[in-house]
């Protein structure tokens, strides 16, 4: 009898001391910061209550920390956000040529809202023809040679002074199709820039990186980026113009006496 008792007592006593045992031993798991442990136990007594207990308190020590990383990576990407706009107030404030102005805020812009491709398009002034079109990515990946024409989404932008996002370009019936050598495109974003109510061109958005979908927040950044540069690239592209003008006739287009004696003295000095 006594011989069965002990065999008995040594079995339970080993029925608990094992799960408990496991449990010390993915508690220090946990402490080092492994949180992918779980006991597996199929136990309906006070031990497999206990160890179910533990499973739910790893599981939720792990969403909190996945919760946690998450704030952060959001509160890292607000202030790389702040930064790019920072610097947009400074390209704006320091580029008097709207060439150089436009290039500057198209890669800014891809930066901004994390997009793969993204470009600005300036209307002219009298006309309402794109005057001026400027994309983040070099000639050489971007080979289409001609100025857009103002159709399709990126005309819908235009004439309707409201932003567009959409997560498949290609499924919206505004959609015409892309010219040969055109970059392929998925997610679309536009916004209008409107100076005095008019609009007087739109930065454009495609493709956000990692697969993503460009979000409200992405919407408000562009529409903040516009609201920005809307007067500085009215202002670059007036002081263009006097630029040109103080050196060239208006009439004929050619040299003006004084830009000519300057050319040829140039020329004289080589």
């Amino acid at each position: 009898t006594f011989l069965i008792s002990s065999v008995i007592a040594f079995v339970i006593a080993r029925s608990i001391s094992r799960p408990l045992g496991e449990m010390a031993a993915l508690s220090q798991k946990i402490a080092q910061g492994d949180l992918d442990v779980a006991i597996e136990t199929k136990r309906m007594d006070e031990i497999g209550v206990l160890a179910g207990e533990f499973n739910k308190m790893a599981v939720n020590l792990k969403n909190s920390q996945m919760e946690q990383r998450r704030l952060f990576e959001g509160e890292q990407r607000k202030v790389q956000q702040m930064a790019v706009l920072h610097e947009a107030v400074a390209a704006i404030a320091s580029h008097l040529e709207v060439e150089s102005l436009l290039e500057h805020l198209s890669s800014l812009s891809a930066l901004l809202v994390e997009a793969e491709l993204s470009g600005l398009v300036i209307l002219h002034p009298e006309t309402g023809a794109i005057q001026y079109f400027k994309a983040n990515i070099s000639p050489d990946d971007f080979p289409v040679k001609t100025m857009p024409k103002g159709k399709g989404l990126l005309g819908a932008v235009l004439r309707g002074s409201a932003p567009i996002r959409l997560a498949d370009a290609s499924a919206d019936p505004r959609f015409e199709g892309l010219p040969s050598g055109h970059p392929f495109i998925k997610g679309f974003l536009g916004v209008p820039m409107l100076l005095k109510d008019k609009v007087i061109g739109g930065i454009f958005a495609a493709n956000k990186k990692d697969n993503g979908h460009f979000t409200e927040e992405d919407e408000s950044l562009l529409l903040m980026l516009a609201f920005q540069s809307a007067t500085a690239v009215e202002n670059a592209r007036l002081y263009t113009k006097t630029a040109e003008l103080a050196t060239t006739d208006g009439l004929t287009g050619l040299l003006n006496r004084r830009a000519f004696m300057e050319k040829l003295a140039e020329e004289a000095a080589l």
